[in-house]
């Protein structure tokens, strides 16, 4: 079976949806011939065996510069399924392609879709017809997937898209972790994160990955860590991501007088993440964002490491609250949390167990079964 995947975010450029989009093909691609379609980057990650077709895009005309591309290069005839990946991509599907190819086409909803399409109406977006084009490919579209039950509910709250009579088209599928990049280890294979950090043997590990931006939730978190460390100071803090808010963190923590009790860690490639994993104590992250899952939070507990994160949004159904980490609801329960150890409470069995449900392959085996229809 030929597949076009229109992904916008494509690694390394991007964030979750070019990662998942990159796991999924990767799921497939040996069964299944796969095409790419997203912007121009350098060093994009190929797939032996998958076309990448980048597009050079000028600014503040993307649009036009993907429309040229599809006419001169995309024979859509060829294909026998269409995914759209993220929020730019489910634009250009329902704009680009004839109603015959929509027909064939799903649609991955990760997070954003919902203010994309419906809620940030701002001029740009009523001059490229947004809602309408939307309306176009979800009334048309073979199937739509929700990346969680919180993103689920979040598009069928959205009047615009309940008029369209199309909640029967979505289904919760979790787009999920790589489960060959993140596995449970003791060995630490010649890299040993303590001494590579230059990090005390006692020192417990506390450990953070994302985009280091502002409502990522990084001033709280310092805030928490510095109460930590007045009570019990054999703590040490790997922040692993870089960011528009970076510098203001480095700043921080210079202020704060913890340089030495703090390791930052420029964005590193994925399979260096599992190490971090597996040899910190805890997983922490407390974004401000409205999140509509929690990958991160399930990487560390395939690693085999407790995870605390906040107890709202798609976050919830990242977290078996108690057995396989904490979702918290105020500053007192994370202190609480962290100086009594309870995360020691949590068996790898039941993190390895939970994080399983969350693998990739399994939502691979359902784009495969939705591709058969």
């Amino acid at each position: 079976m030929k597949i076009l995947v229109v992904a916008h975010e494509y690694p390394p450029q991007g964030g979750g949806a070019g990662i998942v989009a990159k796991q999924f093909i990767s799921d497939l691609s040996s069964v299944h011939e796969i095409d790419i379609v997203t912007k121009k980057s350098l060093n994009v990650e190929n797939i032996k065996g998958v076309t990448i077709h980048q597009v050079k895009l000028v600014r503040g005309l993307w649009f036009f510069c993907y429309l040229w591309y599809f006419i001169k290069n995309i024979k859509l005839e060829e294909y026998d399924c269409i995914v759209a990946n993220d929020a730019i991509s489910l634009y250009l599907c329902g704009s680009l392609l004839p109603k015959k190819i929509i027909k064939k086409t799903i649609c991955l909803l990760h997070g954003s879709e919902p203010e994309y399409a419906y809620i940030d109406q701002s001029f740009l977006k009523r001059l490229l017809f947004t809602k309408f084009v939307f309306k176009r490919l979800f009334l048309n579209c073979k199937k739509i997937f929700s990346h969680s039950n919180y993103m689920k509910k979040k598009i069928l709250s959205c009047r615009d898209f309940k008029k369209l009579n199309v909640a029967c088209k979505v289904e919760v599928s979790y787009f999920g972790y790589n489960e060959k990049l993140f596995y449970f280890s003791k060995s630490k294979e010649d890299f040993d994160i303590k001494n590579i950090h230059g990090i005390e043997p006692k020192n417990r590990i506390l450990v953070s990955a994302s985009r280091i931006v502002a409502k990522k939730g990084y001033e709280r978190k310092l805030k928490l860590f510095k109460r930590i460390l007045k009570i019990n100071d054999n703590y040490h803090w790997i922040i692993i991501g870089d960011g528009d808010y970076k510098n203001e963190l480095i700043n921080l923590i210079r202020e704060s007088g913890l340089e030495n009790k703090i390791s930052l860690v420029s964005k590193i490639e994925q399979h260096l993440l599992r190490y971090y994993y597996s040899q910190s104590d805890l997983f922490w992250l407390l974004s401000e964002y409205k999140e509509s899952f929690g990958l991160v939070y399930i990487e560390s507990q395939a690693c085999g490491t407790p995870v605390l994160g906040p107890n709202q949004f798609g976050v919830k159904e990242s977290i078996d609250n108690f057995n396989t980490g904490l979702l918290s609801n105020n500053d007192e329960e994370i202190i609480n949390y962290i100086i009594l150890s309870k995360y020691k409470n949590c068996r790898v069995k039941e993190l390895i167990l939970f994080s399983s449900n969350f693998s990739s392959i399994n939502f691979s085996k359902r784009l495969e079964l939705e591709f058969a229809k």
